[in-house]
C-alpha cells in the first residue's frame, strides 16, 4: 500500500445559510480546498462525496445533485452516507482510492444542510 496524506482542506463557515443550496456550499468549500493545496480539478483524479442521507435536506439523488458542485464532472465519483459516520468514512474512503494505487489524487466533500 501507498502512503497517503492530506494536502489541502476547505470548509464554509457555520452559520444559517437560506440562500445557498447544498451544491453552492460544495462548490465554495472545493474551490477553497484545491486553492489551499495549489490544485486544480484537473489535478484530480476522482471525487468522494459524503453527504447525509437524501431525506434529511428534502433533496433527493443528492449524488447526481451534488456532482458538479463538488468537481466530480466527468471523473470517477462516489457518494458516502453511513449515518453519523459519513464524514469519517469518506475520508476512509479517499485513503482507499490512493493507497490501493487507484488514483494519486482524490478529492473528498462532505456536505449537508438541514432542511
Amino acid at each position: 500500500m501507498r502512503k497517503v496524506g492530506v494536502i489541502g482542506a476547505g470548509m464554509t463557515l457555520f452559520r444559517r445559510r437560506l440562500q445557498e443550496t447544498g451544491k453552492e456550499m460544495c462548490f465554495e468549500a472545493t474551490k477553497m480546498a484545491l486553492d489551499s493545496a495549489g490544485l486544480t480539478r484537473a489535478d484530480i483524479d476522482m471525487v468522494v462525496n459524503g453527504t447525509a442521507p437524501d431525506a434529511f435536506d428534502g433533496v433527493h439523488m443528492k449524488g447526481e445533485y451534488l456532482l458538479d458542485g463538488c468537481g466530480g464532472y466527468r471523473k470517477p465519483y462516489t457518494r458516502v452516507f453511513t449515518g453519523g459516520g459519513t464524514g469519517v468514512f469518506s475520508s476512509i474512503a479517499g485513503w482507499w482510492h490512493v493507497a490501493s494505487g487507484l488514483a494519486d489524487a482524490v478529492l473528498v466533500v462532505n456536505e449537508e444542510k438541514m432542511s
